[in-house]
């Protein structure tokens, strides 16, 4: 049974000798944040149709710091998700488009040294199927080991990454 509105919602348990009471955000990302569930679903709306933070802030009245905080949470659940949902694609008579991406740089050399982080992520041109993966670093048995945790045996792999040409010793064609 739940009672309250907002942010003052709570769960009480039904069961006869029990009668625990929680939030209804207990255990979720929300639970970090004093914030009521119907601003974080507005500042999620707003995150997913790319709004500016700023705009955001402006609708929900939180600080804009707090705003920052909530999409962050809403991007590294979104990374969590993805490396944990992805499968292996491919398979015989599939092809599997390879490439990676760096994330991180300074704009125009200013600010803060940034670790730049690498991500290898494949797609099946047929099945639309993809994989998303971080990788540490960039030398061949890092990237043959994301490639043979994602990508099936028997699969044609495009790409314009010059350490992904020798694949054909694991049996992927390139």
């Amino acid at each position: 049974m739940s009672k309250g509105k907002g942010r003052n919602s709570v769960y009480i348990c039904s069961e006869k000798n029990c009668r625990r009471i929680s939030s209804i955000t207990t255990g979720s990302i929300l639970s970090h944040f004093h914030v009521s569930p119907e601003k974080i679903l507005a500042i999620l709306i707003g995150w997913i149709n790319k709004y500016p933070v700023d705009v955001i802030r402006r609708d929900v009245g939180l600080h804009r710091s707090t705003v920052g905080k909530i999409v962050q949470a809403f991007r590294d659940l979104i990374c969590v998700w993805l490396q944990g949902e992805s499968s292996q694609i491919g398979g015989p008579g599939h092809t599997v488009e390879i490439d990676e991406s760096a994330f991180g740089r300074r704009k125009y050399n200013r600010g803060r040294l940034i670790k730049t982080k690498w991500v290898l992520g494949g797609i099946d041109r047929d099945t639309r199927e993809t994989f998303l993966s971080v990788i540490d670093r960039r030398d061949a048995s890092n990237l043959n080991e994301a490639i043979m945790r994602y990508v099936r045996r028997g699969t044609t792999i495009k790409t314009y990454v010059e350490r992904l040409f020798w694949v054909n010793g694991i049996g992927l064609q390139p």
